[in-house]
């Protein structure tokens, strides 16, 4: 893996990459979202929407995405997202993962 600069995307842009089918052109213009569009509720819905699909490393890349949300806005607009990080902690591929997400969660997520 090789550091890129996650820059900011359009929705247009995403919405092209995501259309792509191509794991790592999704993967890359996910994190560019996760870290730069201003509406928490639309990454994490993006990020949720990747969790489906079969690519190991692009399931990872969505998990790791949801702790950034965490981090950035503070919040879950889903009240199903830390409970499916929870039950992701048995899963293999994304465990490791789904911890450093729950851990921002609990670092950054003001539940009051």
């Amino acid at each position: 893996m090789r550091y890129e600069t996650a820059g900011p995307i359009s929705r247009a842009e995403w919405a092209v990459a995501r259309a792509s089918g191509d794991p790592a052109t999704i993967a890359s213009a996910l994190v560019r979202l996760a870290v730069n569009d201003a509406d928490g509720s639309f990454v994490e819905q993006q990020c949720l929407q990747q969790l489906s699909g079969g690519d190991p490393d692009l399931r990872r890349i969505a998990v790791t995405c949801l702790g950034h949300v965490a981090r950035i806005h503070r919040r879950f607009s889903d009240s199903a997202t830390v409970p499916l990080l929870a039950a992701l902690l048995r899963d293999p591929v994304v465990s490791a993962q789904a911890q450093d997400a729950l851990d921002d969660v609990r670092i950054f997520v003001n539940e009051s």
